[in-house]
């Protein structure tokens, strides 16, 4: 038997529709290692006709993390739940797409094609579809899912509108929502159970953190009086600490507590929260890259320490993590060195811009050099 042509066969997987096309960078993804827990919980709480699209997204998460053995068996699971629904083959297209990348990134060539060829037996009775993916609903709501979000929500409260875990998740909803009330009501609630949770007592602080953000609109300023902020700022401080003393290891929260501070004028415990992390050696290149971007803007809005602020910006935006706390501190040094180059510090402003150029150069010809196969 001729072995499949690896070339040939990675045009083909590009045509699927499944997250290894849909422009997905792990990146990108803040708190990879705690979405697995995350969804799990999902499976567990929320209506079984959403059981497949977060098992595929665990696959996915699985596959990033490196574990393509996990991911296959997550894929397995997605693939028994639709069969024991009797869901209809278009159901299984997403689902069968990621099968075949997975198999793909393992070196399984052969099982490669099998997947192929189950997509393109699904596909030949779809009008208007291409050889081996079709503009269905199905593809639409699993690559949107949170467009579900109201409805997920909706069930899982009516399921179980006492699970803390289904409480968390639709805090989280309504704060993303702007419903800040609504979401801290929830979240209190869902705190009468579980009191020691770390990460309720960090959403809550968000909320008002969120709370806080609105009055220190322009414009909302000589609406809310300073007692008023401060007693906020306060509220925040509470909760971070809290979550922090929970779980020193939610960096989130030791950053959150540090950025109120900040907002209080208590710019000393900030500042040690910031050299602390800095000092920690166990943080993982992610946290570290928003711990640097964080502490810059620390120090640049609250400090007005231009220069510390700049090595910070730097340190973030050297390490090769493409996220949003790298675009961040890119902004902010481009910022910076505009306003040095019209304050007579051009030379200074040069050699910044002489910097986002080079760092930027590297990482696109990383970017763009082919990775082997794993096992390669």
């Amino acid at each position: 038997m001729s072995v499949p042509d690896k070339s040939d066969l990675e045009a083909k997987l590009k045509e699927l529709e499944c997250p290894f096309t849909w422009d997905i960078n792990k990146c990108d993804i803040e708190d990879l290692d705690g979405i697995p827990e995350k969804l799990l919980d999902r499976v567990k709480f929320c209506p079984r006709r959403y059981h497949a699209t977060y098992l595929n997204i665990l696959s996915f998460v699985s596959h990033m993390k490196g574990n393509n053995e996990g991911a296959l068996e997550y894929l397995s699971k997605a693939e028994a739940t639709l069969t024991a629904d009797k869901q209809v083959q278009t159901e299984f297209l997403v689902t069968y797409a990621n099968f075949a990348w997975v198999h793909y990134h393992s070196g399984h060539l052969g099982d490669v094609e099998t997947y192929l060829g189950k997509l393109e037996e699904i596909c030949k009775g779809v009008s208007g579809g291409s050889q081996y993916s079709c503009n269905l609903p199905v593809i639409h709501a699993s690559k949107s899912e949170a467009r579900k979000s109201q409805e997920l929500i909706e069930d899982a409260l009516k399921l179980s509108p006492d699970v803390p875990q289904v409480m968390r998740y639709v805090a989280k909803y309504f704060r993303t929502q702007d419903s800040t009330e609504a979401s801290l009501d929830v979240l209190e609630k869902a705190l009468e159970q579980t009191p020691n949770s770390s990460f309720l007592h960090h959403q809550i602080g968000l909320c008002y953190k969120k709370q806080l953000i609105n009055m220190l609109q322009p414009g909302s300023g000589s609406r809310v009086p300073a007692t008023l902020k401060r007693a906020k700022a306060e509220q925040c401080i509470q909760c971070f600490r809290k979550a922090v003393g929970l779980k020193p290891s939610n960096i989130h929260a030791r950053i959150n507590l540090a950025e109120a501070y900040g907002e209080n004028q208590q710019l000393n415990e900030a500042e040690k929260i910031f050299t602390e992390l800095l000092q920690d050696e166990s943080l993982r290149d992610p946290d570290k890259q928003h711990v640097h971007t964080s502490y810059g803007l620390f120090l640049f809005y609250k400090k007005k320490a231009e220069d510390r602020a700049v090595a910070q910006f730097k340190a973030a935006y050297r390490m090769k993590i493409q996220s949003y706390n790298r675009r961040q501190a890119g902004k902010r040094l481009e910022q910076i060195a505009e306003r040095w180059r019209k304050n007579r510090r051009a030379a200074e402003a040069s050699q910044i811009l002489a910097f986002l150029e080079l760092k930027t150069r590297i990482l696109l010809k990383l970017k763009t050099s082919p990775l082997p196969l794993r096992g390669e």
